[in-house]
């Protein structure tokens, strides 16, 4: 995992300010926690990292480089979101691809890498179930799975421990 750097990075919606003046060093290869009561603004720093919120002021750098404008695709950052995220029409195995999909990953390479992340969380044998047909922990771990099959450089949970199964 590459370090993260923060810097003071601030998200406004019209008059409310969501996120104020964050900044953090996160060094390379280390778990950082944001701990705070709801509605405090830890997931949209992590939307912000991810790329799906733009900041309204402020930089967000992985390993020096700044990826501020950047689209999530082009950051190489894995997300598991509070609420997974999964696409209900898909078997598994097709969410965890999408990311693959995404990057135009060769087929035969793509099925290679969901398989094995679909191993990593033990989920294999659910692979052409819907999301509607697992349980809560067990779509946790397909959103997981989805999000580390194409080896981010970073990995951001949101709520990870919510409803993981033992």
């Amino acid at each position: 995992m590459i370090p993260l750097r923060l810097d003071n990075v601030r998200k406004c919606y019209d008059e409310t300010v969501a996120v104020d003046a964050v900044s953090l060093d996160v060094p390379a290869g280390s778990l950082h926690f944001l701990l705070g009561a709801s509605g405090c603004g830890k997931t949209t720093i992590l939307r912000m990292v991810a790329g799906f919120v733009a900041p309204t002021s402020g930089r967000v750098l992985f390993g020096g480089r700044d990826v501020t404008a950047q689209p999530p695709e082009a950051r190489n950052a894995g997300m598991v979101f509070q609420n997974y995220a999964l696409w209900p029409h898909m078997p598994v195995a097709q969410n965890v691809a999408f990311g693959l999909d995404v990057r135009k990953m060769p087929a035969t390479q793509r099925k290679a890498r969901v398989g094995e992340s679909l191993e990593l969380v033990h989920m294999s044998a659910y692979a052409d179930r819907l999301p509607n047909q697992l349980s809560g922990g067990q779509q946790q771990r397909v959103a997981l799975a989805r999000a580390v099959a194409f080896r981010p450089d970073m990995l951001l949970l949101d709520e990870p421990l919510s409803t993981l199964d033992a």
